[in-house]
């Protein structure tokens, strides 16, 4: 059986979030970062249980929107924040490279995992 273990860890700075520079930024962007990551190693994980692609990236996205609500004091609602997540995750949760991962795994026979 072939297992995925990705583990992605961020460490963007504030500045590359975009985010404001006010009191308390750099607190948000540690936990940010820490969320996302969880987030999306969360997905990875999900992919190899056999779950969904688009349930999966919907589980980082319902992730990320939980951050805009707790620090959006700081901009993370603005659209460049959302805008890095995106790239974020074209670069680390492609579908593409996922598909390629995943087409021999064997729970796609049996959950019929849509990719």
């Amino acid at each position: 059986m072939i297992r995925y273990r990705a583990q992605i860890k961020l460490d963007l700075t504030r500045a590359e979030w975009q985010i404001y520079d006010m009191p308390g930024a750099d607190e948000a962007v540690v936990n940010l970062n820490k969320g996302l990551s969880n987030a999306i190693n969360e997905a990875w994980q999900m992919i190899d249980e056999g779950i969904d692609y688009n349930e999966a990236l919907r589980h980082i996205n319902q992730c990320f929107d939980n951050y805009i609500s707790d620090y959006d004091d700081f901009g993370l609602g603005d659209s460049e924040p959302c805008d890095k997540k995106g790239e974020i995750i074209s670069i680390v949760f492609n579908r593409t490279l996922i598909e390629s991962l995943t087409r021999h795994h064997p729970k796609n026979k049996k959950t019929g995992l849509n990719i």
